[in-house]
């Protein structure tokens, strides 16, 4: 079933990007295309999300590596 009109994709499309770790909206968005236009697919795609029961983790920044930071930094 199409689940975003304007994009033109697919449920199982945006049920493969969750499991291949698009854990938000803006993941599948990223991944896929879906949600990223009018939005009103976005509840549906969280529905998508909440029922695999995947957990959005923060995004990584490799900008600031341990070795950046002072060791009291490191301990907090």
């Amino acid at each position: 079933m199409i689940l975003c009109i304007c994009q033109g994709v697919s449920d199982r499309t945006v049920r493969l990007a969750v499991l291949n770790g698009a854990g938000s909206v803006d993941a599948i968005g990223d991944h896929c295309g879906a949600g990223t236009d009018c939005g009103s697919c976005r509840h549906a795609i969280e529905d998508i999300i909440d029922e695999s029961g995947v957990v959005a983790s923060p995004m990584r920044c490799d900008r600031y590596s341990d070795t950046d930071r002072s060791e009291s930094e490191r301990a907090a």
